[in-house]
C-alpha cells in the first residue's frame, strides 16, 4: 500500500519509551500524512506482527503486516512506500516501536542534493534537473526568469481555480507566504512565490482571489493551446508535463535546478518554511 502527497514539518514531535514499569506512550502518526495516510496508520496499528511501516519526504508512504518476520515486513513496506518515489523511504515503526529518529528524518527533508553538477544540462522536472524555461510574465507584461544571477529560491506553483484540491490549498499557501514575511531572515529575502495559473485566464483566475479576499501575485504562463506551454526558445510542450496533476509545486534554485517537487495538494504549508530557509542558506 502506498501513499502520496503532503510536506512533513521538520519540527515534529518525537516520542520516545519510559522507563520499565511505566506506561509506554504509543508510537505518534508519521508526520504530514494525508487523510488516506493516516487512516492507513490507523489500520496498520491493528494489524498483527510482524508489521513494519515505511515513510518518505513527499508524502510516500506503506505498510505490510502478518509477515513471517520483522526484517522481512520492514523489506516490503519500503518496497510498498518505494513506488513511483525518487526518494529513499525510511523505516518508521516496527511492531509499534518507532525507529526513526528526528535528526535522521530531518536529513531525509532536506531539498538541496549533496551534489548538483555545476551547470546541469539535463532538462526534466525531477530533482537535479533543469526546469523547462517557460515564457512567463507578471500581468503587466514584465518577464519572469525562472533561472537568474545570484542565490535565490524559487516556489513554483501550478493551479487553477477550476480544480477543488487547488482552491482548498491556495489560503494556505498565502498564509505561509506571509509568515515567511513576517519572519524575514536576511537569506530568507531571495525566496519568492511565482503563482501561476493554468487551464484559464488571469482575469479568471484574479476573480476568484478576489472574491475570497486572497492577496496573492498570479503570474500568467504564455500558451500555445489552451494545454500546451511556450517556452523561451519558441517551442512547447504539453502542460501535463510540468503539472501532471494540479496544483504541483516545485522549488528552484537560481540555475533553475529543481531541488524538491510535490504532485498534489501540501496538506501543512508552515511546514514547507524550514526546507526553504535551508534551500536559500545553500542555493548556488
Amino acid at each position: 500500500m502506498s501513499g502520496r502527497r503532503a510536506l512533513f514539518s521538520v519540527a515534529a514531535l518525537w516520542a520516545s519509551g519510559l522507563a520499565s514499569g511505566w506506561t509506554i506512550a504509543a508510537t505518534p502518526p508519521p508526520p504530514g500524512l494525508d487523510p488516506a495516510g493516516l487512516k492507513a496508520w490507523a489500520q496498520y496499528q491493528k494489524e498483527p506482527a510482524h508489521r513494519a511501516f515505511a515513510i518518505a519526504p513527499g508524502g510516500q508512504w506503506g505498510w505490510r503486516s502478518g509477515l513471517a518476520d520483522t526484517e522481512q515486513a520492514s523489506d516490503e513496506a519500503l518496497a510498498a512506500c518505494q513506488q513511483e518515489n525518487e526518494r529513499p523511504c525510511l523505516s518508521y515503526d516496527l511492531n509499534g516501536r518507532k525507529v526513526l529518529t528526528s535528526a535522521r528524518w530531518e536529513q531525509a527533508l532536506t531539498p538541496y542534493p549533496a551534489t548538483l553538477p555545476d551547470a546541469p544540462t539535463q532538462v526534466g522536472t525531477r530533482r537535479a534537473q533543469r526546469f523547462p524555461d517557460l515564457r512567463l510574465q507578471t500581468p503587466e507584461g514584465v518577464p519572469v526568469p525562472l533561472a537568474q544571477a545570484g542565490s535565490h529560491i524559487t516556489v513554483l506553483h501550478f493551479w487553477g481555480s477550476w480544480c477543488p484540491p487547488c482552491v482548498k490549498e491556495l489560503p494556505n499557501l498565502e498564509l505561509a507566504q506571509k509568515q515567511l514575511a513576517q519572519k524575514q531572515l536576511a537569506k530568507d529575502r531571495e525566496i519568492r512565490f511565482v503563482v501561476v495559473p493554468l487551464r484559464e485566464s488571469m482575469a479568471t483566475s484574479q476573480a476568484w482571489l478576489k472574491s475570497r479576499k486572497l492577496n496573492l501575485q498570479l503570474t500568467l504562463a504564455e500558451t500555445a493551446s489552451a494545454t500546451a506551454l511556450r517556452l523561451r526558445d519558441g517551442k512547447t510542450l504539453p502542460d501535463r508535463q510540468v503539472a501532471p496533476v494540479f496544483p504541483t509545486t516545485y522549488l528552484l534554485d537560481g540555475r533553475g535546478t529543481v531541488l524538491f517537487v510535490q504532485h498534489g495538494p501540501i496538506h501543512d504549508w508552515a511546514s514547507l518554511l524550514p526546507i526553504l530557509r535551508h534551500a536559500a542558506r545553500y542555493a548556488n
